[in-house]
């Protein structure tokens, strides 16, 4: 499923969305919960809200929660992974 031109262009709230974002591409448990301690916030708060700021920007939610750990759902990896190379 490819992704509308919006996408690329989200505008995240803040740097921990994209440290967490990075995490989730890369299934990595340990490091969004590092990243979330260190913004003073909770894993599922960053998560719902890159969750939102994707729904906002194309209509559907890019992370999904597996065994404790958010992963991108994998429709959108290909897609993120070149924005987040973008610098977007």
């Amino acid at each position: 499923i490819a992704l509308p031109q919006p996408s690329l262009s989200i505008r995240w709230n803040e740097k921990a969305d994209k440290k967490f974002l990075l995490a989730a591409l890369e299934g990595d448990g340990a490091r969004q919960s590092s990243v979330a301690a260190s913004a003073g916030s909770l894993t599922d708060v960053i998560a719902d809200g890159i969750n939102t700021l994707a729904a906002d920007a194309f209509g559907d939610i890019i992370l999904e929660e597996i065994d404790g750990i958010y992963t991108v759902i994998e429709d959108y990896e290909e897609e993120i992974r070149g924005a987040m190379n973008n610098g977007n």
